[in-house]
């Protein structure tokens, strides 16, 4: 099935936990269906068997919960945002009084669907593993995404071995603990694909880069990849704009230093300043 084809089945799921959440649904849809239920209307008819009565004792028993689409086995790609869905409504009841599957839920998962982030497999020697999670937390930004949603979201673009390594991490937590944040997330992430030695080694580069033969623009894009490295260094926005002058070819550097003393002067307005030069 075209991903086109896919992503449009999926979206005609979320849109229909839409309507159930307008009408008050909190039942969380369920993850799995019965083994024991009938295949086909036939195969009822047949057996006599009467759809079982909806659970009692929570509000909005009553309404039946929202079955998952009957999806082919090699459709992976839509299964899994479907269980997208299923899986962060699913943790959030566990902590919640009532689990909701409210309309920004869904919402979320659809805008997320259709921004298609970034994959990680944990085996291409030419990702990196930072670029990975800032794309993903721009990503998480424009949708809004809670703290722990953010953590579902990414790892559903988690792909081969990285998926392994997630899942075992987080057996590693231990049972009936909170549900994993963001920062111990991304701590470990990194800590796996990116050792604390070879971020070291980015943050001295980026100490010691200077423009050297590279053009203005080159440097610039080399030193806001590697000032990701130095964050404590360059946090105050003067320190930035003073780190990177610093780098630049001495026939710019008395210029552009002037410049930087104007006030209100950033990265950007400084950068796009040298290269005009």
């Amino acid at each position: 099935m075209p991903n086109t084809r896919r992503r449009q089945v999926a979206m005609k799921f979320i849109q229909r936990l839409d309507e159930e959440a307008g009408e008050g649904t909190s039942q969380v849809p369920p993850a799995n269906v019965d083994q024991h239920e009938p295949q086909n209307e036939a195969d009822s008819q047949a057996s006599g068997a009467v759809p079982p009565p909806p659970p009692e004792g929570r509000r909005g028993a009553n309404i039946p919960p929202v079955p998952l689409p009957v999806v082919p086995d090699q459709d992976l790609d839509m299964r899994s945002a479907v269980q997208l869905l299923t899986r962060i409504v699913a943790s959030q009841a566990q902590h919640q009084t009532f689990g909701i599957a409210d309309r920004s839920v869904s919402a979320r998962v659809r805008d997320f669907i259709n921004l298609d982030p970034p994959v990680f497999t944990g085996v291409d020697p030419n990702a990196d593993p930072q670029d990975f999670l800032d794309l993903m937390q721009q990503t998480l930004q424009i949708i809004h995404a809670t703290d722990v949603e953010s953590v579902e979201f990414t790892s559903y673009r988690l792909r081969d071995v990285a998926v392994t390594w997630y899942e075992t991490w987080k057996q590693t937590r231990g049972p009936n603990v909170p549900p994993v944040t963001w920062k111990e997330f991304s701590e470990a992430f990194l800590q796996q694909y990116l050792p604390i030695e070879l971020r070291r080694a980015r943050r001295d580069r980026f100490l010691h880069l200077e423009q050297g033969n590279m053009s203005v623009r080159e440097y610039s894009m080399q030193f806001n990849s590697l000032a990701r490295y130095a964050p404590t260094i360059v946090a105050d926005m003067s320190d930035r704009v003073h780190q990177f002058v610093s780098g630049l070819g001495a026939h710019l550097i008395n210029e552009c230093t002037t410049a930087s003393l104007n006030q209100g002067m950033d990265i950007a307005r400084i950068q796009a300043y040298a290269q005009g030069l």
